[in-house]
């Protein structure tokens, strides 16, 4: 009779086993020996046991984070599908999709390997409105399962379910319109490049996705989802219709001509008082300044024509409008630098919102000021300030989430020309310093003396 073949061992046992007979035969070691190679054994053997331990629980808490992705967008997407579909339709549609979000969040190195060992199930609940998502695959690193065994640990497995929204969400988007939104995302671009690479164009996708996932998610009917918009660069508009929020129209803070045109809607910031924290202290209380940027015209014209006799030229200033002449264009006047994209308070109203996002524009002048878009976006989800934005009194009992969400290309920064007055004139090699180096902003010039600067 023909002995069977003999079982292969797996060659990292074999080379242990035979280093260790060896050891044995050459030292002629009795039972203190034997004890010193079972005990190094022990050692390896629970090291990488650990080492399994660790491996495994890593695959398994990378699955779960890639199968609670696909069940996110597994269930935003049920929301859209037509209610007469049935369980196999439902799968064909959901499934897929599924798949798609657990691949891409698996280790990018890796996907290929992993597509043909992935396995992924879905369990829709219509009624729930959820859609739960399990997924299996081989995501391998195991050692000891791997060559002592001769077995290896061939599937690490998640499950992950996803809730629709259904407790009221406020999200307010707080987004950067200063004028280095209208460059290239890739610097050193120069001017020529695609319009989708124009770095307003790439944040207002990006909101507009947000969006678009917050209300397919909330179904469109619940009205639990709220949006609201923050544009902001060195000040932001509150909308020319508050005329009740500031405490005067130009008259008295600096001199404005007759006929220049209405406030825009644009506000000078309030500083803090003393211990006295003004983020959340609503207009009624403390009202604000209406904000006009001045003429540089007007700003030390002895100076600045004896600057002029010297360098035996004109100096041109940053915002020259003449008070017999006012400008209302985009790059002088005394809007200049205010944004025409207004806030908007936080809204079911999906369409208003998107379009609001659409007509986002960056506006030069002034330049970034960051905490703003935050200060404001607190004041939007702010309960004591619910009545100032003409919204019903806030449902403590509703227990909402709020969310605030900026969007930003860069650091704060008064905005300077360099070669304009006021500010830092420089002609045939010579610089030539003033009192204030700034374009105007929220707070002034910096250089005024006022706190921000």
């Amino acid at each position: 009779m023909t002995a069977g073949p003999t079982p292969k061992r797996s060659w990292p046992c074999r080379l242990v086993v035979r280093a260790a007979a060896g050891f044995l035969v050459r030292t002629g070691a009795g039972a203190v020996g034997l004890s010193s190679v079972l005990l190094t054994l022990m050692a390896f053997g629970g090291t990488a046991l650990v080492s399994d331990h660790a491996v495994l629980v890593h695959n398994r808490n990378v699955l779960q984070t890639a199968a609670a992705a696909a069940s996110i967008a597994a269930t935003q997407h049920l929301a859209k599908l037509d209610t007469r579909l049935t369980d196999e339709e439902l799968s064909a549609e959901l499934e897929p999709l599924a798949r798609r979000y657990v691949l891409v969040n698996l280790p990018e190195h890796a996907r290929g390997s992993l597509e043909d060992s992935l396995r992924v199930t879905i369990t829709p609940d219509r009624e729930a409105g959820i859609v739960s998502v399990e997924a299996s695959a081989d995501l391998g690193g195991a050692i000891v399962g791997r060559y002592f065994w001769g077995k290896l640990v061939e599937e690490t497995s998640a499950a992950s379910g996803a809730l629709r929204v259904v407790v009221p969400v406020e999200l307010v988007l707080a987004i950067d319109v200063t004028g280095s939104m209208k460059s290239s995302i890739h610097l050193g671009a120069g001017s020529s490049f695609p319009e989708e690479d124009r770095r307003i164009n790439v944040v207002r996708k990006a909101a507009q996705l947000l969006v678009a996932a917050m209300y397919d998610q909330d179904g469109g009917d619940t009205g639990h989802v709220s949006v609201g918009l923050v544009p902001f660069n060195t000040t932001v508009n509150v909308g020319a219709a508050r005329q009740g929020w500031v405490s005067d129209l130009g008259q008295g803070h600096k001199v404005i001509p007759l006929g220049f045109g209405p406030w825009q809607g644009c506000i000078e910031h309030r500083e803090q008082q003393d211990d006295l924290d003004l983020s959340l202290v609503t207009p009624d209380v403390a009202p604000f300044t209406s904000w006009f940027a001045p003429s540089t015209l007007e700003f030390r014209p002895a100076e600045r024509e004896a600057l002029a006799a010297e360098i035996g030229a004109d100096v041109r200033g940053e915002n020259d409008w003449s008070a017999d002449d006012p400008r209302e264009d985009y790059g002088t006047g005394p809007h200049y630098g205010c944004p025409r994209d207004e806030i908007i308070p936080v809204t079911t109203d999906r369409d208003a919102l998107e379009q609001a996002l659409a007509n986002l524009q960056p506006w030069t002048g002034g330049g970034t000021m960051t905490h703003l878009g935050v200060v404001w976006g607190r004041r939007l989800l702010a309960p004591q300030w619910r009545s100032a934005w003409g919204l019903p009194e806030d449902d403590p009992d509703l227990e909402r989430q709020r969310v605030l969400v900026l969007l930003t290309d860069g650091l704060n920064a008064a905005y300077d020309d360099h070669r304009t007055y006021p500010g830092r004139y420089r002609d045939n090699g010579t610089l030539y310093r003033t009192e204030y180096t700034s374009h105007y902003t929220g707070y002034g010039r910096r250089g005024s003396g006022t706190k921000a600067f």
